[in-house]
């Protein structure tokens, strides 16, 4: 039997996570955090059929906090990817941005797919320029269909040239290429930075990572899809524990 066309192209988003996992913990030198076993790994449901979530948490010299969450069920694979660099590490004087990937598909629609450096200061150009050169490194990325209606927090958070496209099955394999060379844009920032243990500025690079961490607790409604999943006692807990935590004063 042939396969079609969409399915032999499919790209497997916990998978794809995974993967995006091992290089940042090798690249990065990461040692692992450990979690809760309730928040390491948890069974729920989802349309009647069993569900996992797995996450791993990890930290570095150079990285405050780092997490990858894996969702499978019937019909649902999602990944996602946190890594925050140390506040005080800096690239032509500028804090470095947070590295954020969200690959998500349920059901029969186009998965979503979102790779970004978000800026922790006003001046955006840092990561911006960054997954500028990392996109523009592959014509068919224009090919990827962008999402015009995102949320508030989302459109505030972003870079201005931050990876937020909508794809269908033949597209898959241009998408995760694109999300690779933006994890890849992001190793290599955090090896280029360096320490400036005077900055003046990095207690408020401390206050917008939380104010980015907060915005995701408080206004990204696709987490409510946890809840559903696993229960909203579950949910709560982790979302403010491990998938946006508050980091401690010395992370």
């Amino acid at each position: 039997m042939t396969v079609p066309d969409a399915l032999a192209t499919a790209v497997d988003w916990p998978t794809l996570a995974a993967d995006l996992e091992a290089t940042l913990a090798s690249a990065l030198a990461l040692a692992p955090i450990p979690l809760a076993p309730g928040h390491a790994r948890a069974m729920g449901t989802w349309k009647g059929a069993p569900t996992t979530i797995e996450t791993r948490a990890w930290r570095g010299e150079r990285i405050a906090y780092c997490r990858v969450a894996r969702v499978r069920g019937h019909g649902v694979a999602i990944g996602n990817v946190l890594c925050i660099p140390d506040p005080a590490l800096r690239a032509g004087g500028r804090p470095l941005p947070i590295l954020g990937v969200d690959l998500v598909a349920i059901g029969e629609r186009d998965a979503i797919v979102v790779a970004d450096l978000s800026p922790m200061t006003e001046d955006r150009a840092l990561g911006s320029e960054r997954i500028a050169a990392a996109l523009d490194a592959d014509p068919d990325v224009a090919r990827l269909t962008p999402i015009d209606d995102l949320p508030p927090w989302a459109r505030d958070s972003f870079s201005t040239r931050a990876l937020a496209v909508r794809v269908g099955a033949e597209l898959h394999p241009v998408a995760a290429a694109a999300v690779r060379r933006v994890v890849d844009a992001f190793v290599t920032l955090v090896h280029e930075a360096r320490v400036d243990a005077n900055a003046d500025d990095t207690g408020a690079v401390r206050r917008a990572h939380q104010r980015h961490l907060g915005r995701h607790r408080d206004e990204d409604g696709g987490l409510a899809l946890l809840g559903r999943m696993f229960g909203s006692e579950w949910a709560r807990g982790y979302v403010c524990t491990v998938l946006f935590p508050d980091l401690p004063e010395h992370s």
